[in-house]
């Protein structure tokens, strides 16, 4: 059978690194031709079909899996041969992954927000890595499987690569959010390769991470033009539109319908100015637009007929006594009895007043304090876990300064 041929690709790039993501995504209601597991007979179908933590499409972590190197016909390589053997072969006994990685190469066969067969672990859930949470690999996580049969320098850092772009795209965390296949089904020592040297390798996708997010602080900190009606934290209409993977690229990776989203970042003397994550009404990042935008496809969320928004960001607006000071690098913790970020806002999920504190990362734009409904805010950088002092990625909201104080 003729060698696959991707409907879409899209490039990683961190620092100096950059890996191509060829994607061919199984078809939604695709059936089998023949017998290919006891759970897919001829005329089932070849994939889950349904969308990951239950029916949200929201991934909870990544799984990480081993499989054996092969070697593959002339002309293309394991990652597309094992990807072609899923569908339309069907000869991978059931096995359905998002992810196959090989040396330079990865084939994407599933999108992030749907479930794969893949943990042997069915529909059911066990405890997380998150005291009080459960989790399940099929019906949760990305299943990212790597080919080797020994350690493979080349292919090792490519997933970690991918397993660093994928933490930062979907919110989660690299202390708590990824999993082995042994971890839900303890009879499987997978990956075998990568178990013995796990540290090793979870130490490398941390320092993958660690650049993807510092990189992406520097072009905000870095981009301090004035006159620019958005700014990162701002929760905007994103109203459907391509998407880019960096700011300068010259052709869209793909393009997304339209939802709320938040500015993470922003360069506005490139091309593509405003980085968007889409987020849900609590301000929670959800499946959606994900990347680098026109500012054509932005409109802001809040407006007001009589308060432009630069006569928002008057410093007059607070009475003195109102006033509290916070100095960027500060540590502060938001008040447990906060519901929204600032008058008008959106909701204050449950897991930003108990789990971290923040270091705080503007007090000011534009030279100028920022108001939002009529409160003083500033801006909450990276996450502080409470428990470890581990930092991770920003969260970047602006926040009122009443619902702040400051820790030790």
């Amino acid at each position: 059978m003729a060698f696959l041929t991707p409907d879409s690709v899209y490039t990683i790039k961190i620092g100096e690194e950059t890996r191509t993501v060829n994607v061919k995504i199984i078809p939604d209601g695709a059936t089998a031709e023949k017998n290919i597991a006891s759970y897919i007979q001829k005329g089932d179908l070849v994939k889950p079909n349904r969308k990951l933590s239950d029916g949200s499409g929201i991934p909870r972590g990544i799984t990480v899996h081993n499989t054996n190197d092969i070697v593959a016909a002339t002309g293309t390589n394991p990652a597309e041969q094992y990807a072609r053997a899923t569908y339309p072969n069907g000869n991978m006994n059931g096995v359905v992954v998002h992810y196959w990685v090989w040396e330079n190469e990865i084939w994407q066969q599933l999108s992030d927000n749907e479930q794969g067969w893949h943990a042997a672990d069915g529909k059911s859930r066990t405890e997380s890595h998150i005291a009080g949470k459960e989790i399940g690999g099929n019906v949760d996580t990305i299943a990212v499987e790597i080919i080797q049969s020994e350690r493979n320098e080349k292919t090792e850092k490519t997933a970690a690569i991918l397993i660093a772009y994928l933490l930062d795209k979907h919110g989660l965390s690299p202390e708590t959010d990824i999993y082995t296949h042994n971890y839900f089904y303890s009879n499987k020592y997978c990956p075998s390769v990568l178990l013995p040297v796990w540290n090793t390798f979870s130490n490398e996708i941390k320092s993958f991470y660690n650049a993807l997010t510092s990189l992406q602080e520097n072009v905000s900190a870095d981009d301090k033009e004035t006159n620019k009606e958005f700014s990162v934290g701002d929760i905007v209409n994103f109203n459907g539109g391509n998407v880019y993977v960096s700011s300068t690229a010259t052709s869209a990776a793909g393009n997304s319908k339209a939802c709320t989203a938040k500015i993470t970042l922003t360069a506005f003397s490139a091309a593509h100015p405003l980085h968007l994550r889409a987020v849900n009404e609590n301000g929670d990042f959800v499946s959606g637009v994900y990347g680098w935008v026109d500012v054509s496809t932005v409109t802001p969320k809040e407006t007001t007929s009589s308060t432009s928004k630069e006569e928002e960001n008057v410093e007059e607006k607070i009475p003195e006594t109102e006033q509290k000071t916070f100095a960027a690098g500060e540590i502060v913790s938001v008040k447990s009895d906060s519901v929204e970020y600032y008058p008008g806002g959106v909701k204050i999920p449950s897991w930003v007043k108990t789990d971290y504190f923040y270091e705080i990362s503007q007090v000011t734009y534009r030279g100028q304090k920022m108001i939002k409904g009529g409160k003083e805010c500033v801006l909450l950088g990276r996450k502080v876990d409470k428990n470890t002092g581990e930092k991770y990625s920003s969260i970047n909201s602006w926040i009122s300064t009443e619902l702040i104080k400051a820790e030790k």
